[in-house]
C-alpha cells in the first residue's frame, strides 16, 4: 500500500468578507486574507503571508461557466467597465459569481471563496 503526504496543512485557506462594488462604471472586489503558517505570529494590522509571494486567482462566473480571470497580487481587483460589458455584466438575466483562491507555490490553488454578484 502506498500512501502519499497532499500536505493539506499548507493549503491556503479560503478568503473571506468578500465585499464588491462600483469604482465609477468599473467593479471593485476585495477580500480579506487568512493564513495557516506564522499567521499566529503578527503586530501589525494584517497577518504575514507565510508564502513567497502574495498571489489570487480571480474569477467571475456567467451562469455557472469561468468568462475571465486574472492573477492579482493583493486583496483587491479592478475590473473595467468594457470588460464586463464583453460578458453582459450587470444583467438581470444572467446569474453572475466572483470567485477567489490564494495560490501557494508550495501547494497550488487553496480553498476558494464564492459570491454573488447579484
Amino acid at each position: 500500500m502506498n500512501f502519499s503526504s497532499q500536505a493539506k496543512g499548507l493549503r491556503p485557506l479560503s478568503p473571506v468578507h468578500m465585499r464588491h462594488g462600483r469604482v465609477g462604471s468599473d467593479l471593485q472586489i476585495s477580500w480579506i486574507r487568512r493564513g495557516r503558517i506564522h499567521s499566529d505570529d503578527w503586530l501589525d494590522t494584517d497577518i504575514p503571508i507565510g508564502e513567497e509571494r502574495e498571489e489570487y486567482i480571480v474569477s467571475i462566473y456567467k451562469d455557472g461557466e469561468k468568462s475571465i480571470s486574472t492573477v492579482v497580487s493583493q486583496p483587491a481587483v479592478t475590473w473595467a467597465a468594457d470588460t464586463l460589458a464583453q460578458i453582459g455584466y450587470p444583467n438581470r438575466d444572467t446569474r453572475f459569481e466572483v470567485e477567489v483562491a490564494q495560490v501557494s507555490a508550495t501547494y497550488g490553488l487553496g480553498q476558494p471563496l464564492r459570491r454573488s454578484l447579484g
